[in-house]
């Protein structure tokens, strides 16, 4: 499988020595070994050109759903929209405006020891000022991850994902009216589909696509980067940069496919 790390030194290792020539110059990549070679060999031998072909043309015209559908009156009165995601206990907002203007892009972290058992009371309390602390918005987007339990291990952090989430979504939809929906869900598949940055069921790295968007080119070449929302991401680590990426990403696939392409 090629895993979000392994594409990305895969672009990165072509981007500084050009195209591969031949087979043997993928094992120069870190984290590609002749097993891992082997299984992608294999799993392109079973791929149909005619079909890949037909399915690159139909992702041209994908469209992104998202959860309530949207209306024409919510489309024409949503000025801002902020985007929420959640990594362990991470939280990860971005602000943009109609115009695709960048207008926060932050992070939250509940604890320093994310290990420890901490009372549920001031689990809530902490929860709650990130939500008090996220930028005013006329719409919150969230990404719905089907989570798949690999392990005993990993269980424990991917239920506590689970339940943060389900935690932000109600506290920040708690005062809206409960006919209408203050917070929309995407699909994670959907968002790597329209975007075409998904390999396999993993996501490539967000980080390269950032890069390119503060040059006015690739996915997020759109997107109006100020000077000062360019420094922190540069400053930031590569995990802070990745949910970074990610939450723009999730942004601005919902305001470009879900509001203005529909009710511009």
């Amino acid at each position: 499988m090629i895993t979000p790390t392994r594409a990305r030194n895969i672009v990165e290792y072509r981007d500084k020595n050009g195209q591969f020539d031949n087979l043997s110059e993928f094992l120069n990549i870190p984290g590609l070994g002749p097993i891992a070679l082997t299984n992608i060999c294999t799993e392109l031998k079973s791929v149909d050109p005619v079909t890949l072909l037909d399915t690159k043309e139909k992702r041209g015209d994908a469209t992104l759903q998202c959860s309530p559908r949207m209306t024409a009156i919510n489309a024409q009165r949503f000025h801002t929209v902020c985007s929420v995601c959640v990594y362990n206990d991470i939280i990860t907002y971005s602000h943009l405006d109609r115009q695709l203007y960048l207008m926060d892009w932050n992070q939250s972290v509940l604890f320093d020891k994310p290990t420890i058992k901490y009372d549920h009371l001031l689990y809530h309390e902490k929860i709650f000022d990130v939500v008090q602390g996220l930028p005013k918005a006329d719409a919150y987007v969230m990404e719905e991850k089907r989570q798949k339990f690999t392990s005993l291990y990993a269980a424990k952090y991917q239920a506590n994902s689970m339940v943060l989430f389900s935690m932000l979504a109600t506290l920040i939809n708690k005062d809206y009216p409960y006919t209408d929906n203050k917070v929309y869900m995407v699909n994670d598949q959907a968002i790597n589909r329209v975007f075409e940055m998904g390999v396999g069921s993993e996501r490539m790295s967000c980080i390269d696509f950032v890069k390119q968007g503060f040059q006015g080119e690739g996915i997020l070449g759109d997107v109006k980067f100020p000077v000062e929302m360019m420094k922190k991401f540069t400053h930031a680590n590569e995990t802070e940069q990745f949910l970074l990426g990610s939450a723009l990403i999730i942004n601005l696939g919902f305001y470009k496919y879900c509001v203005l392409s529909k009710y511009s």
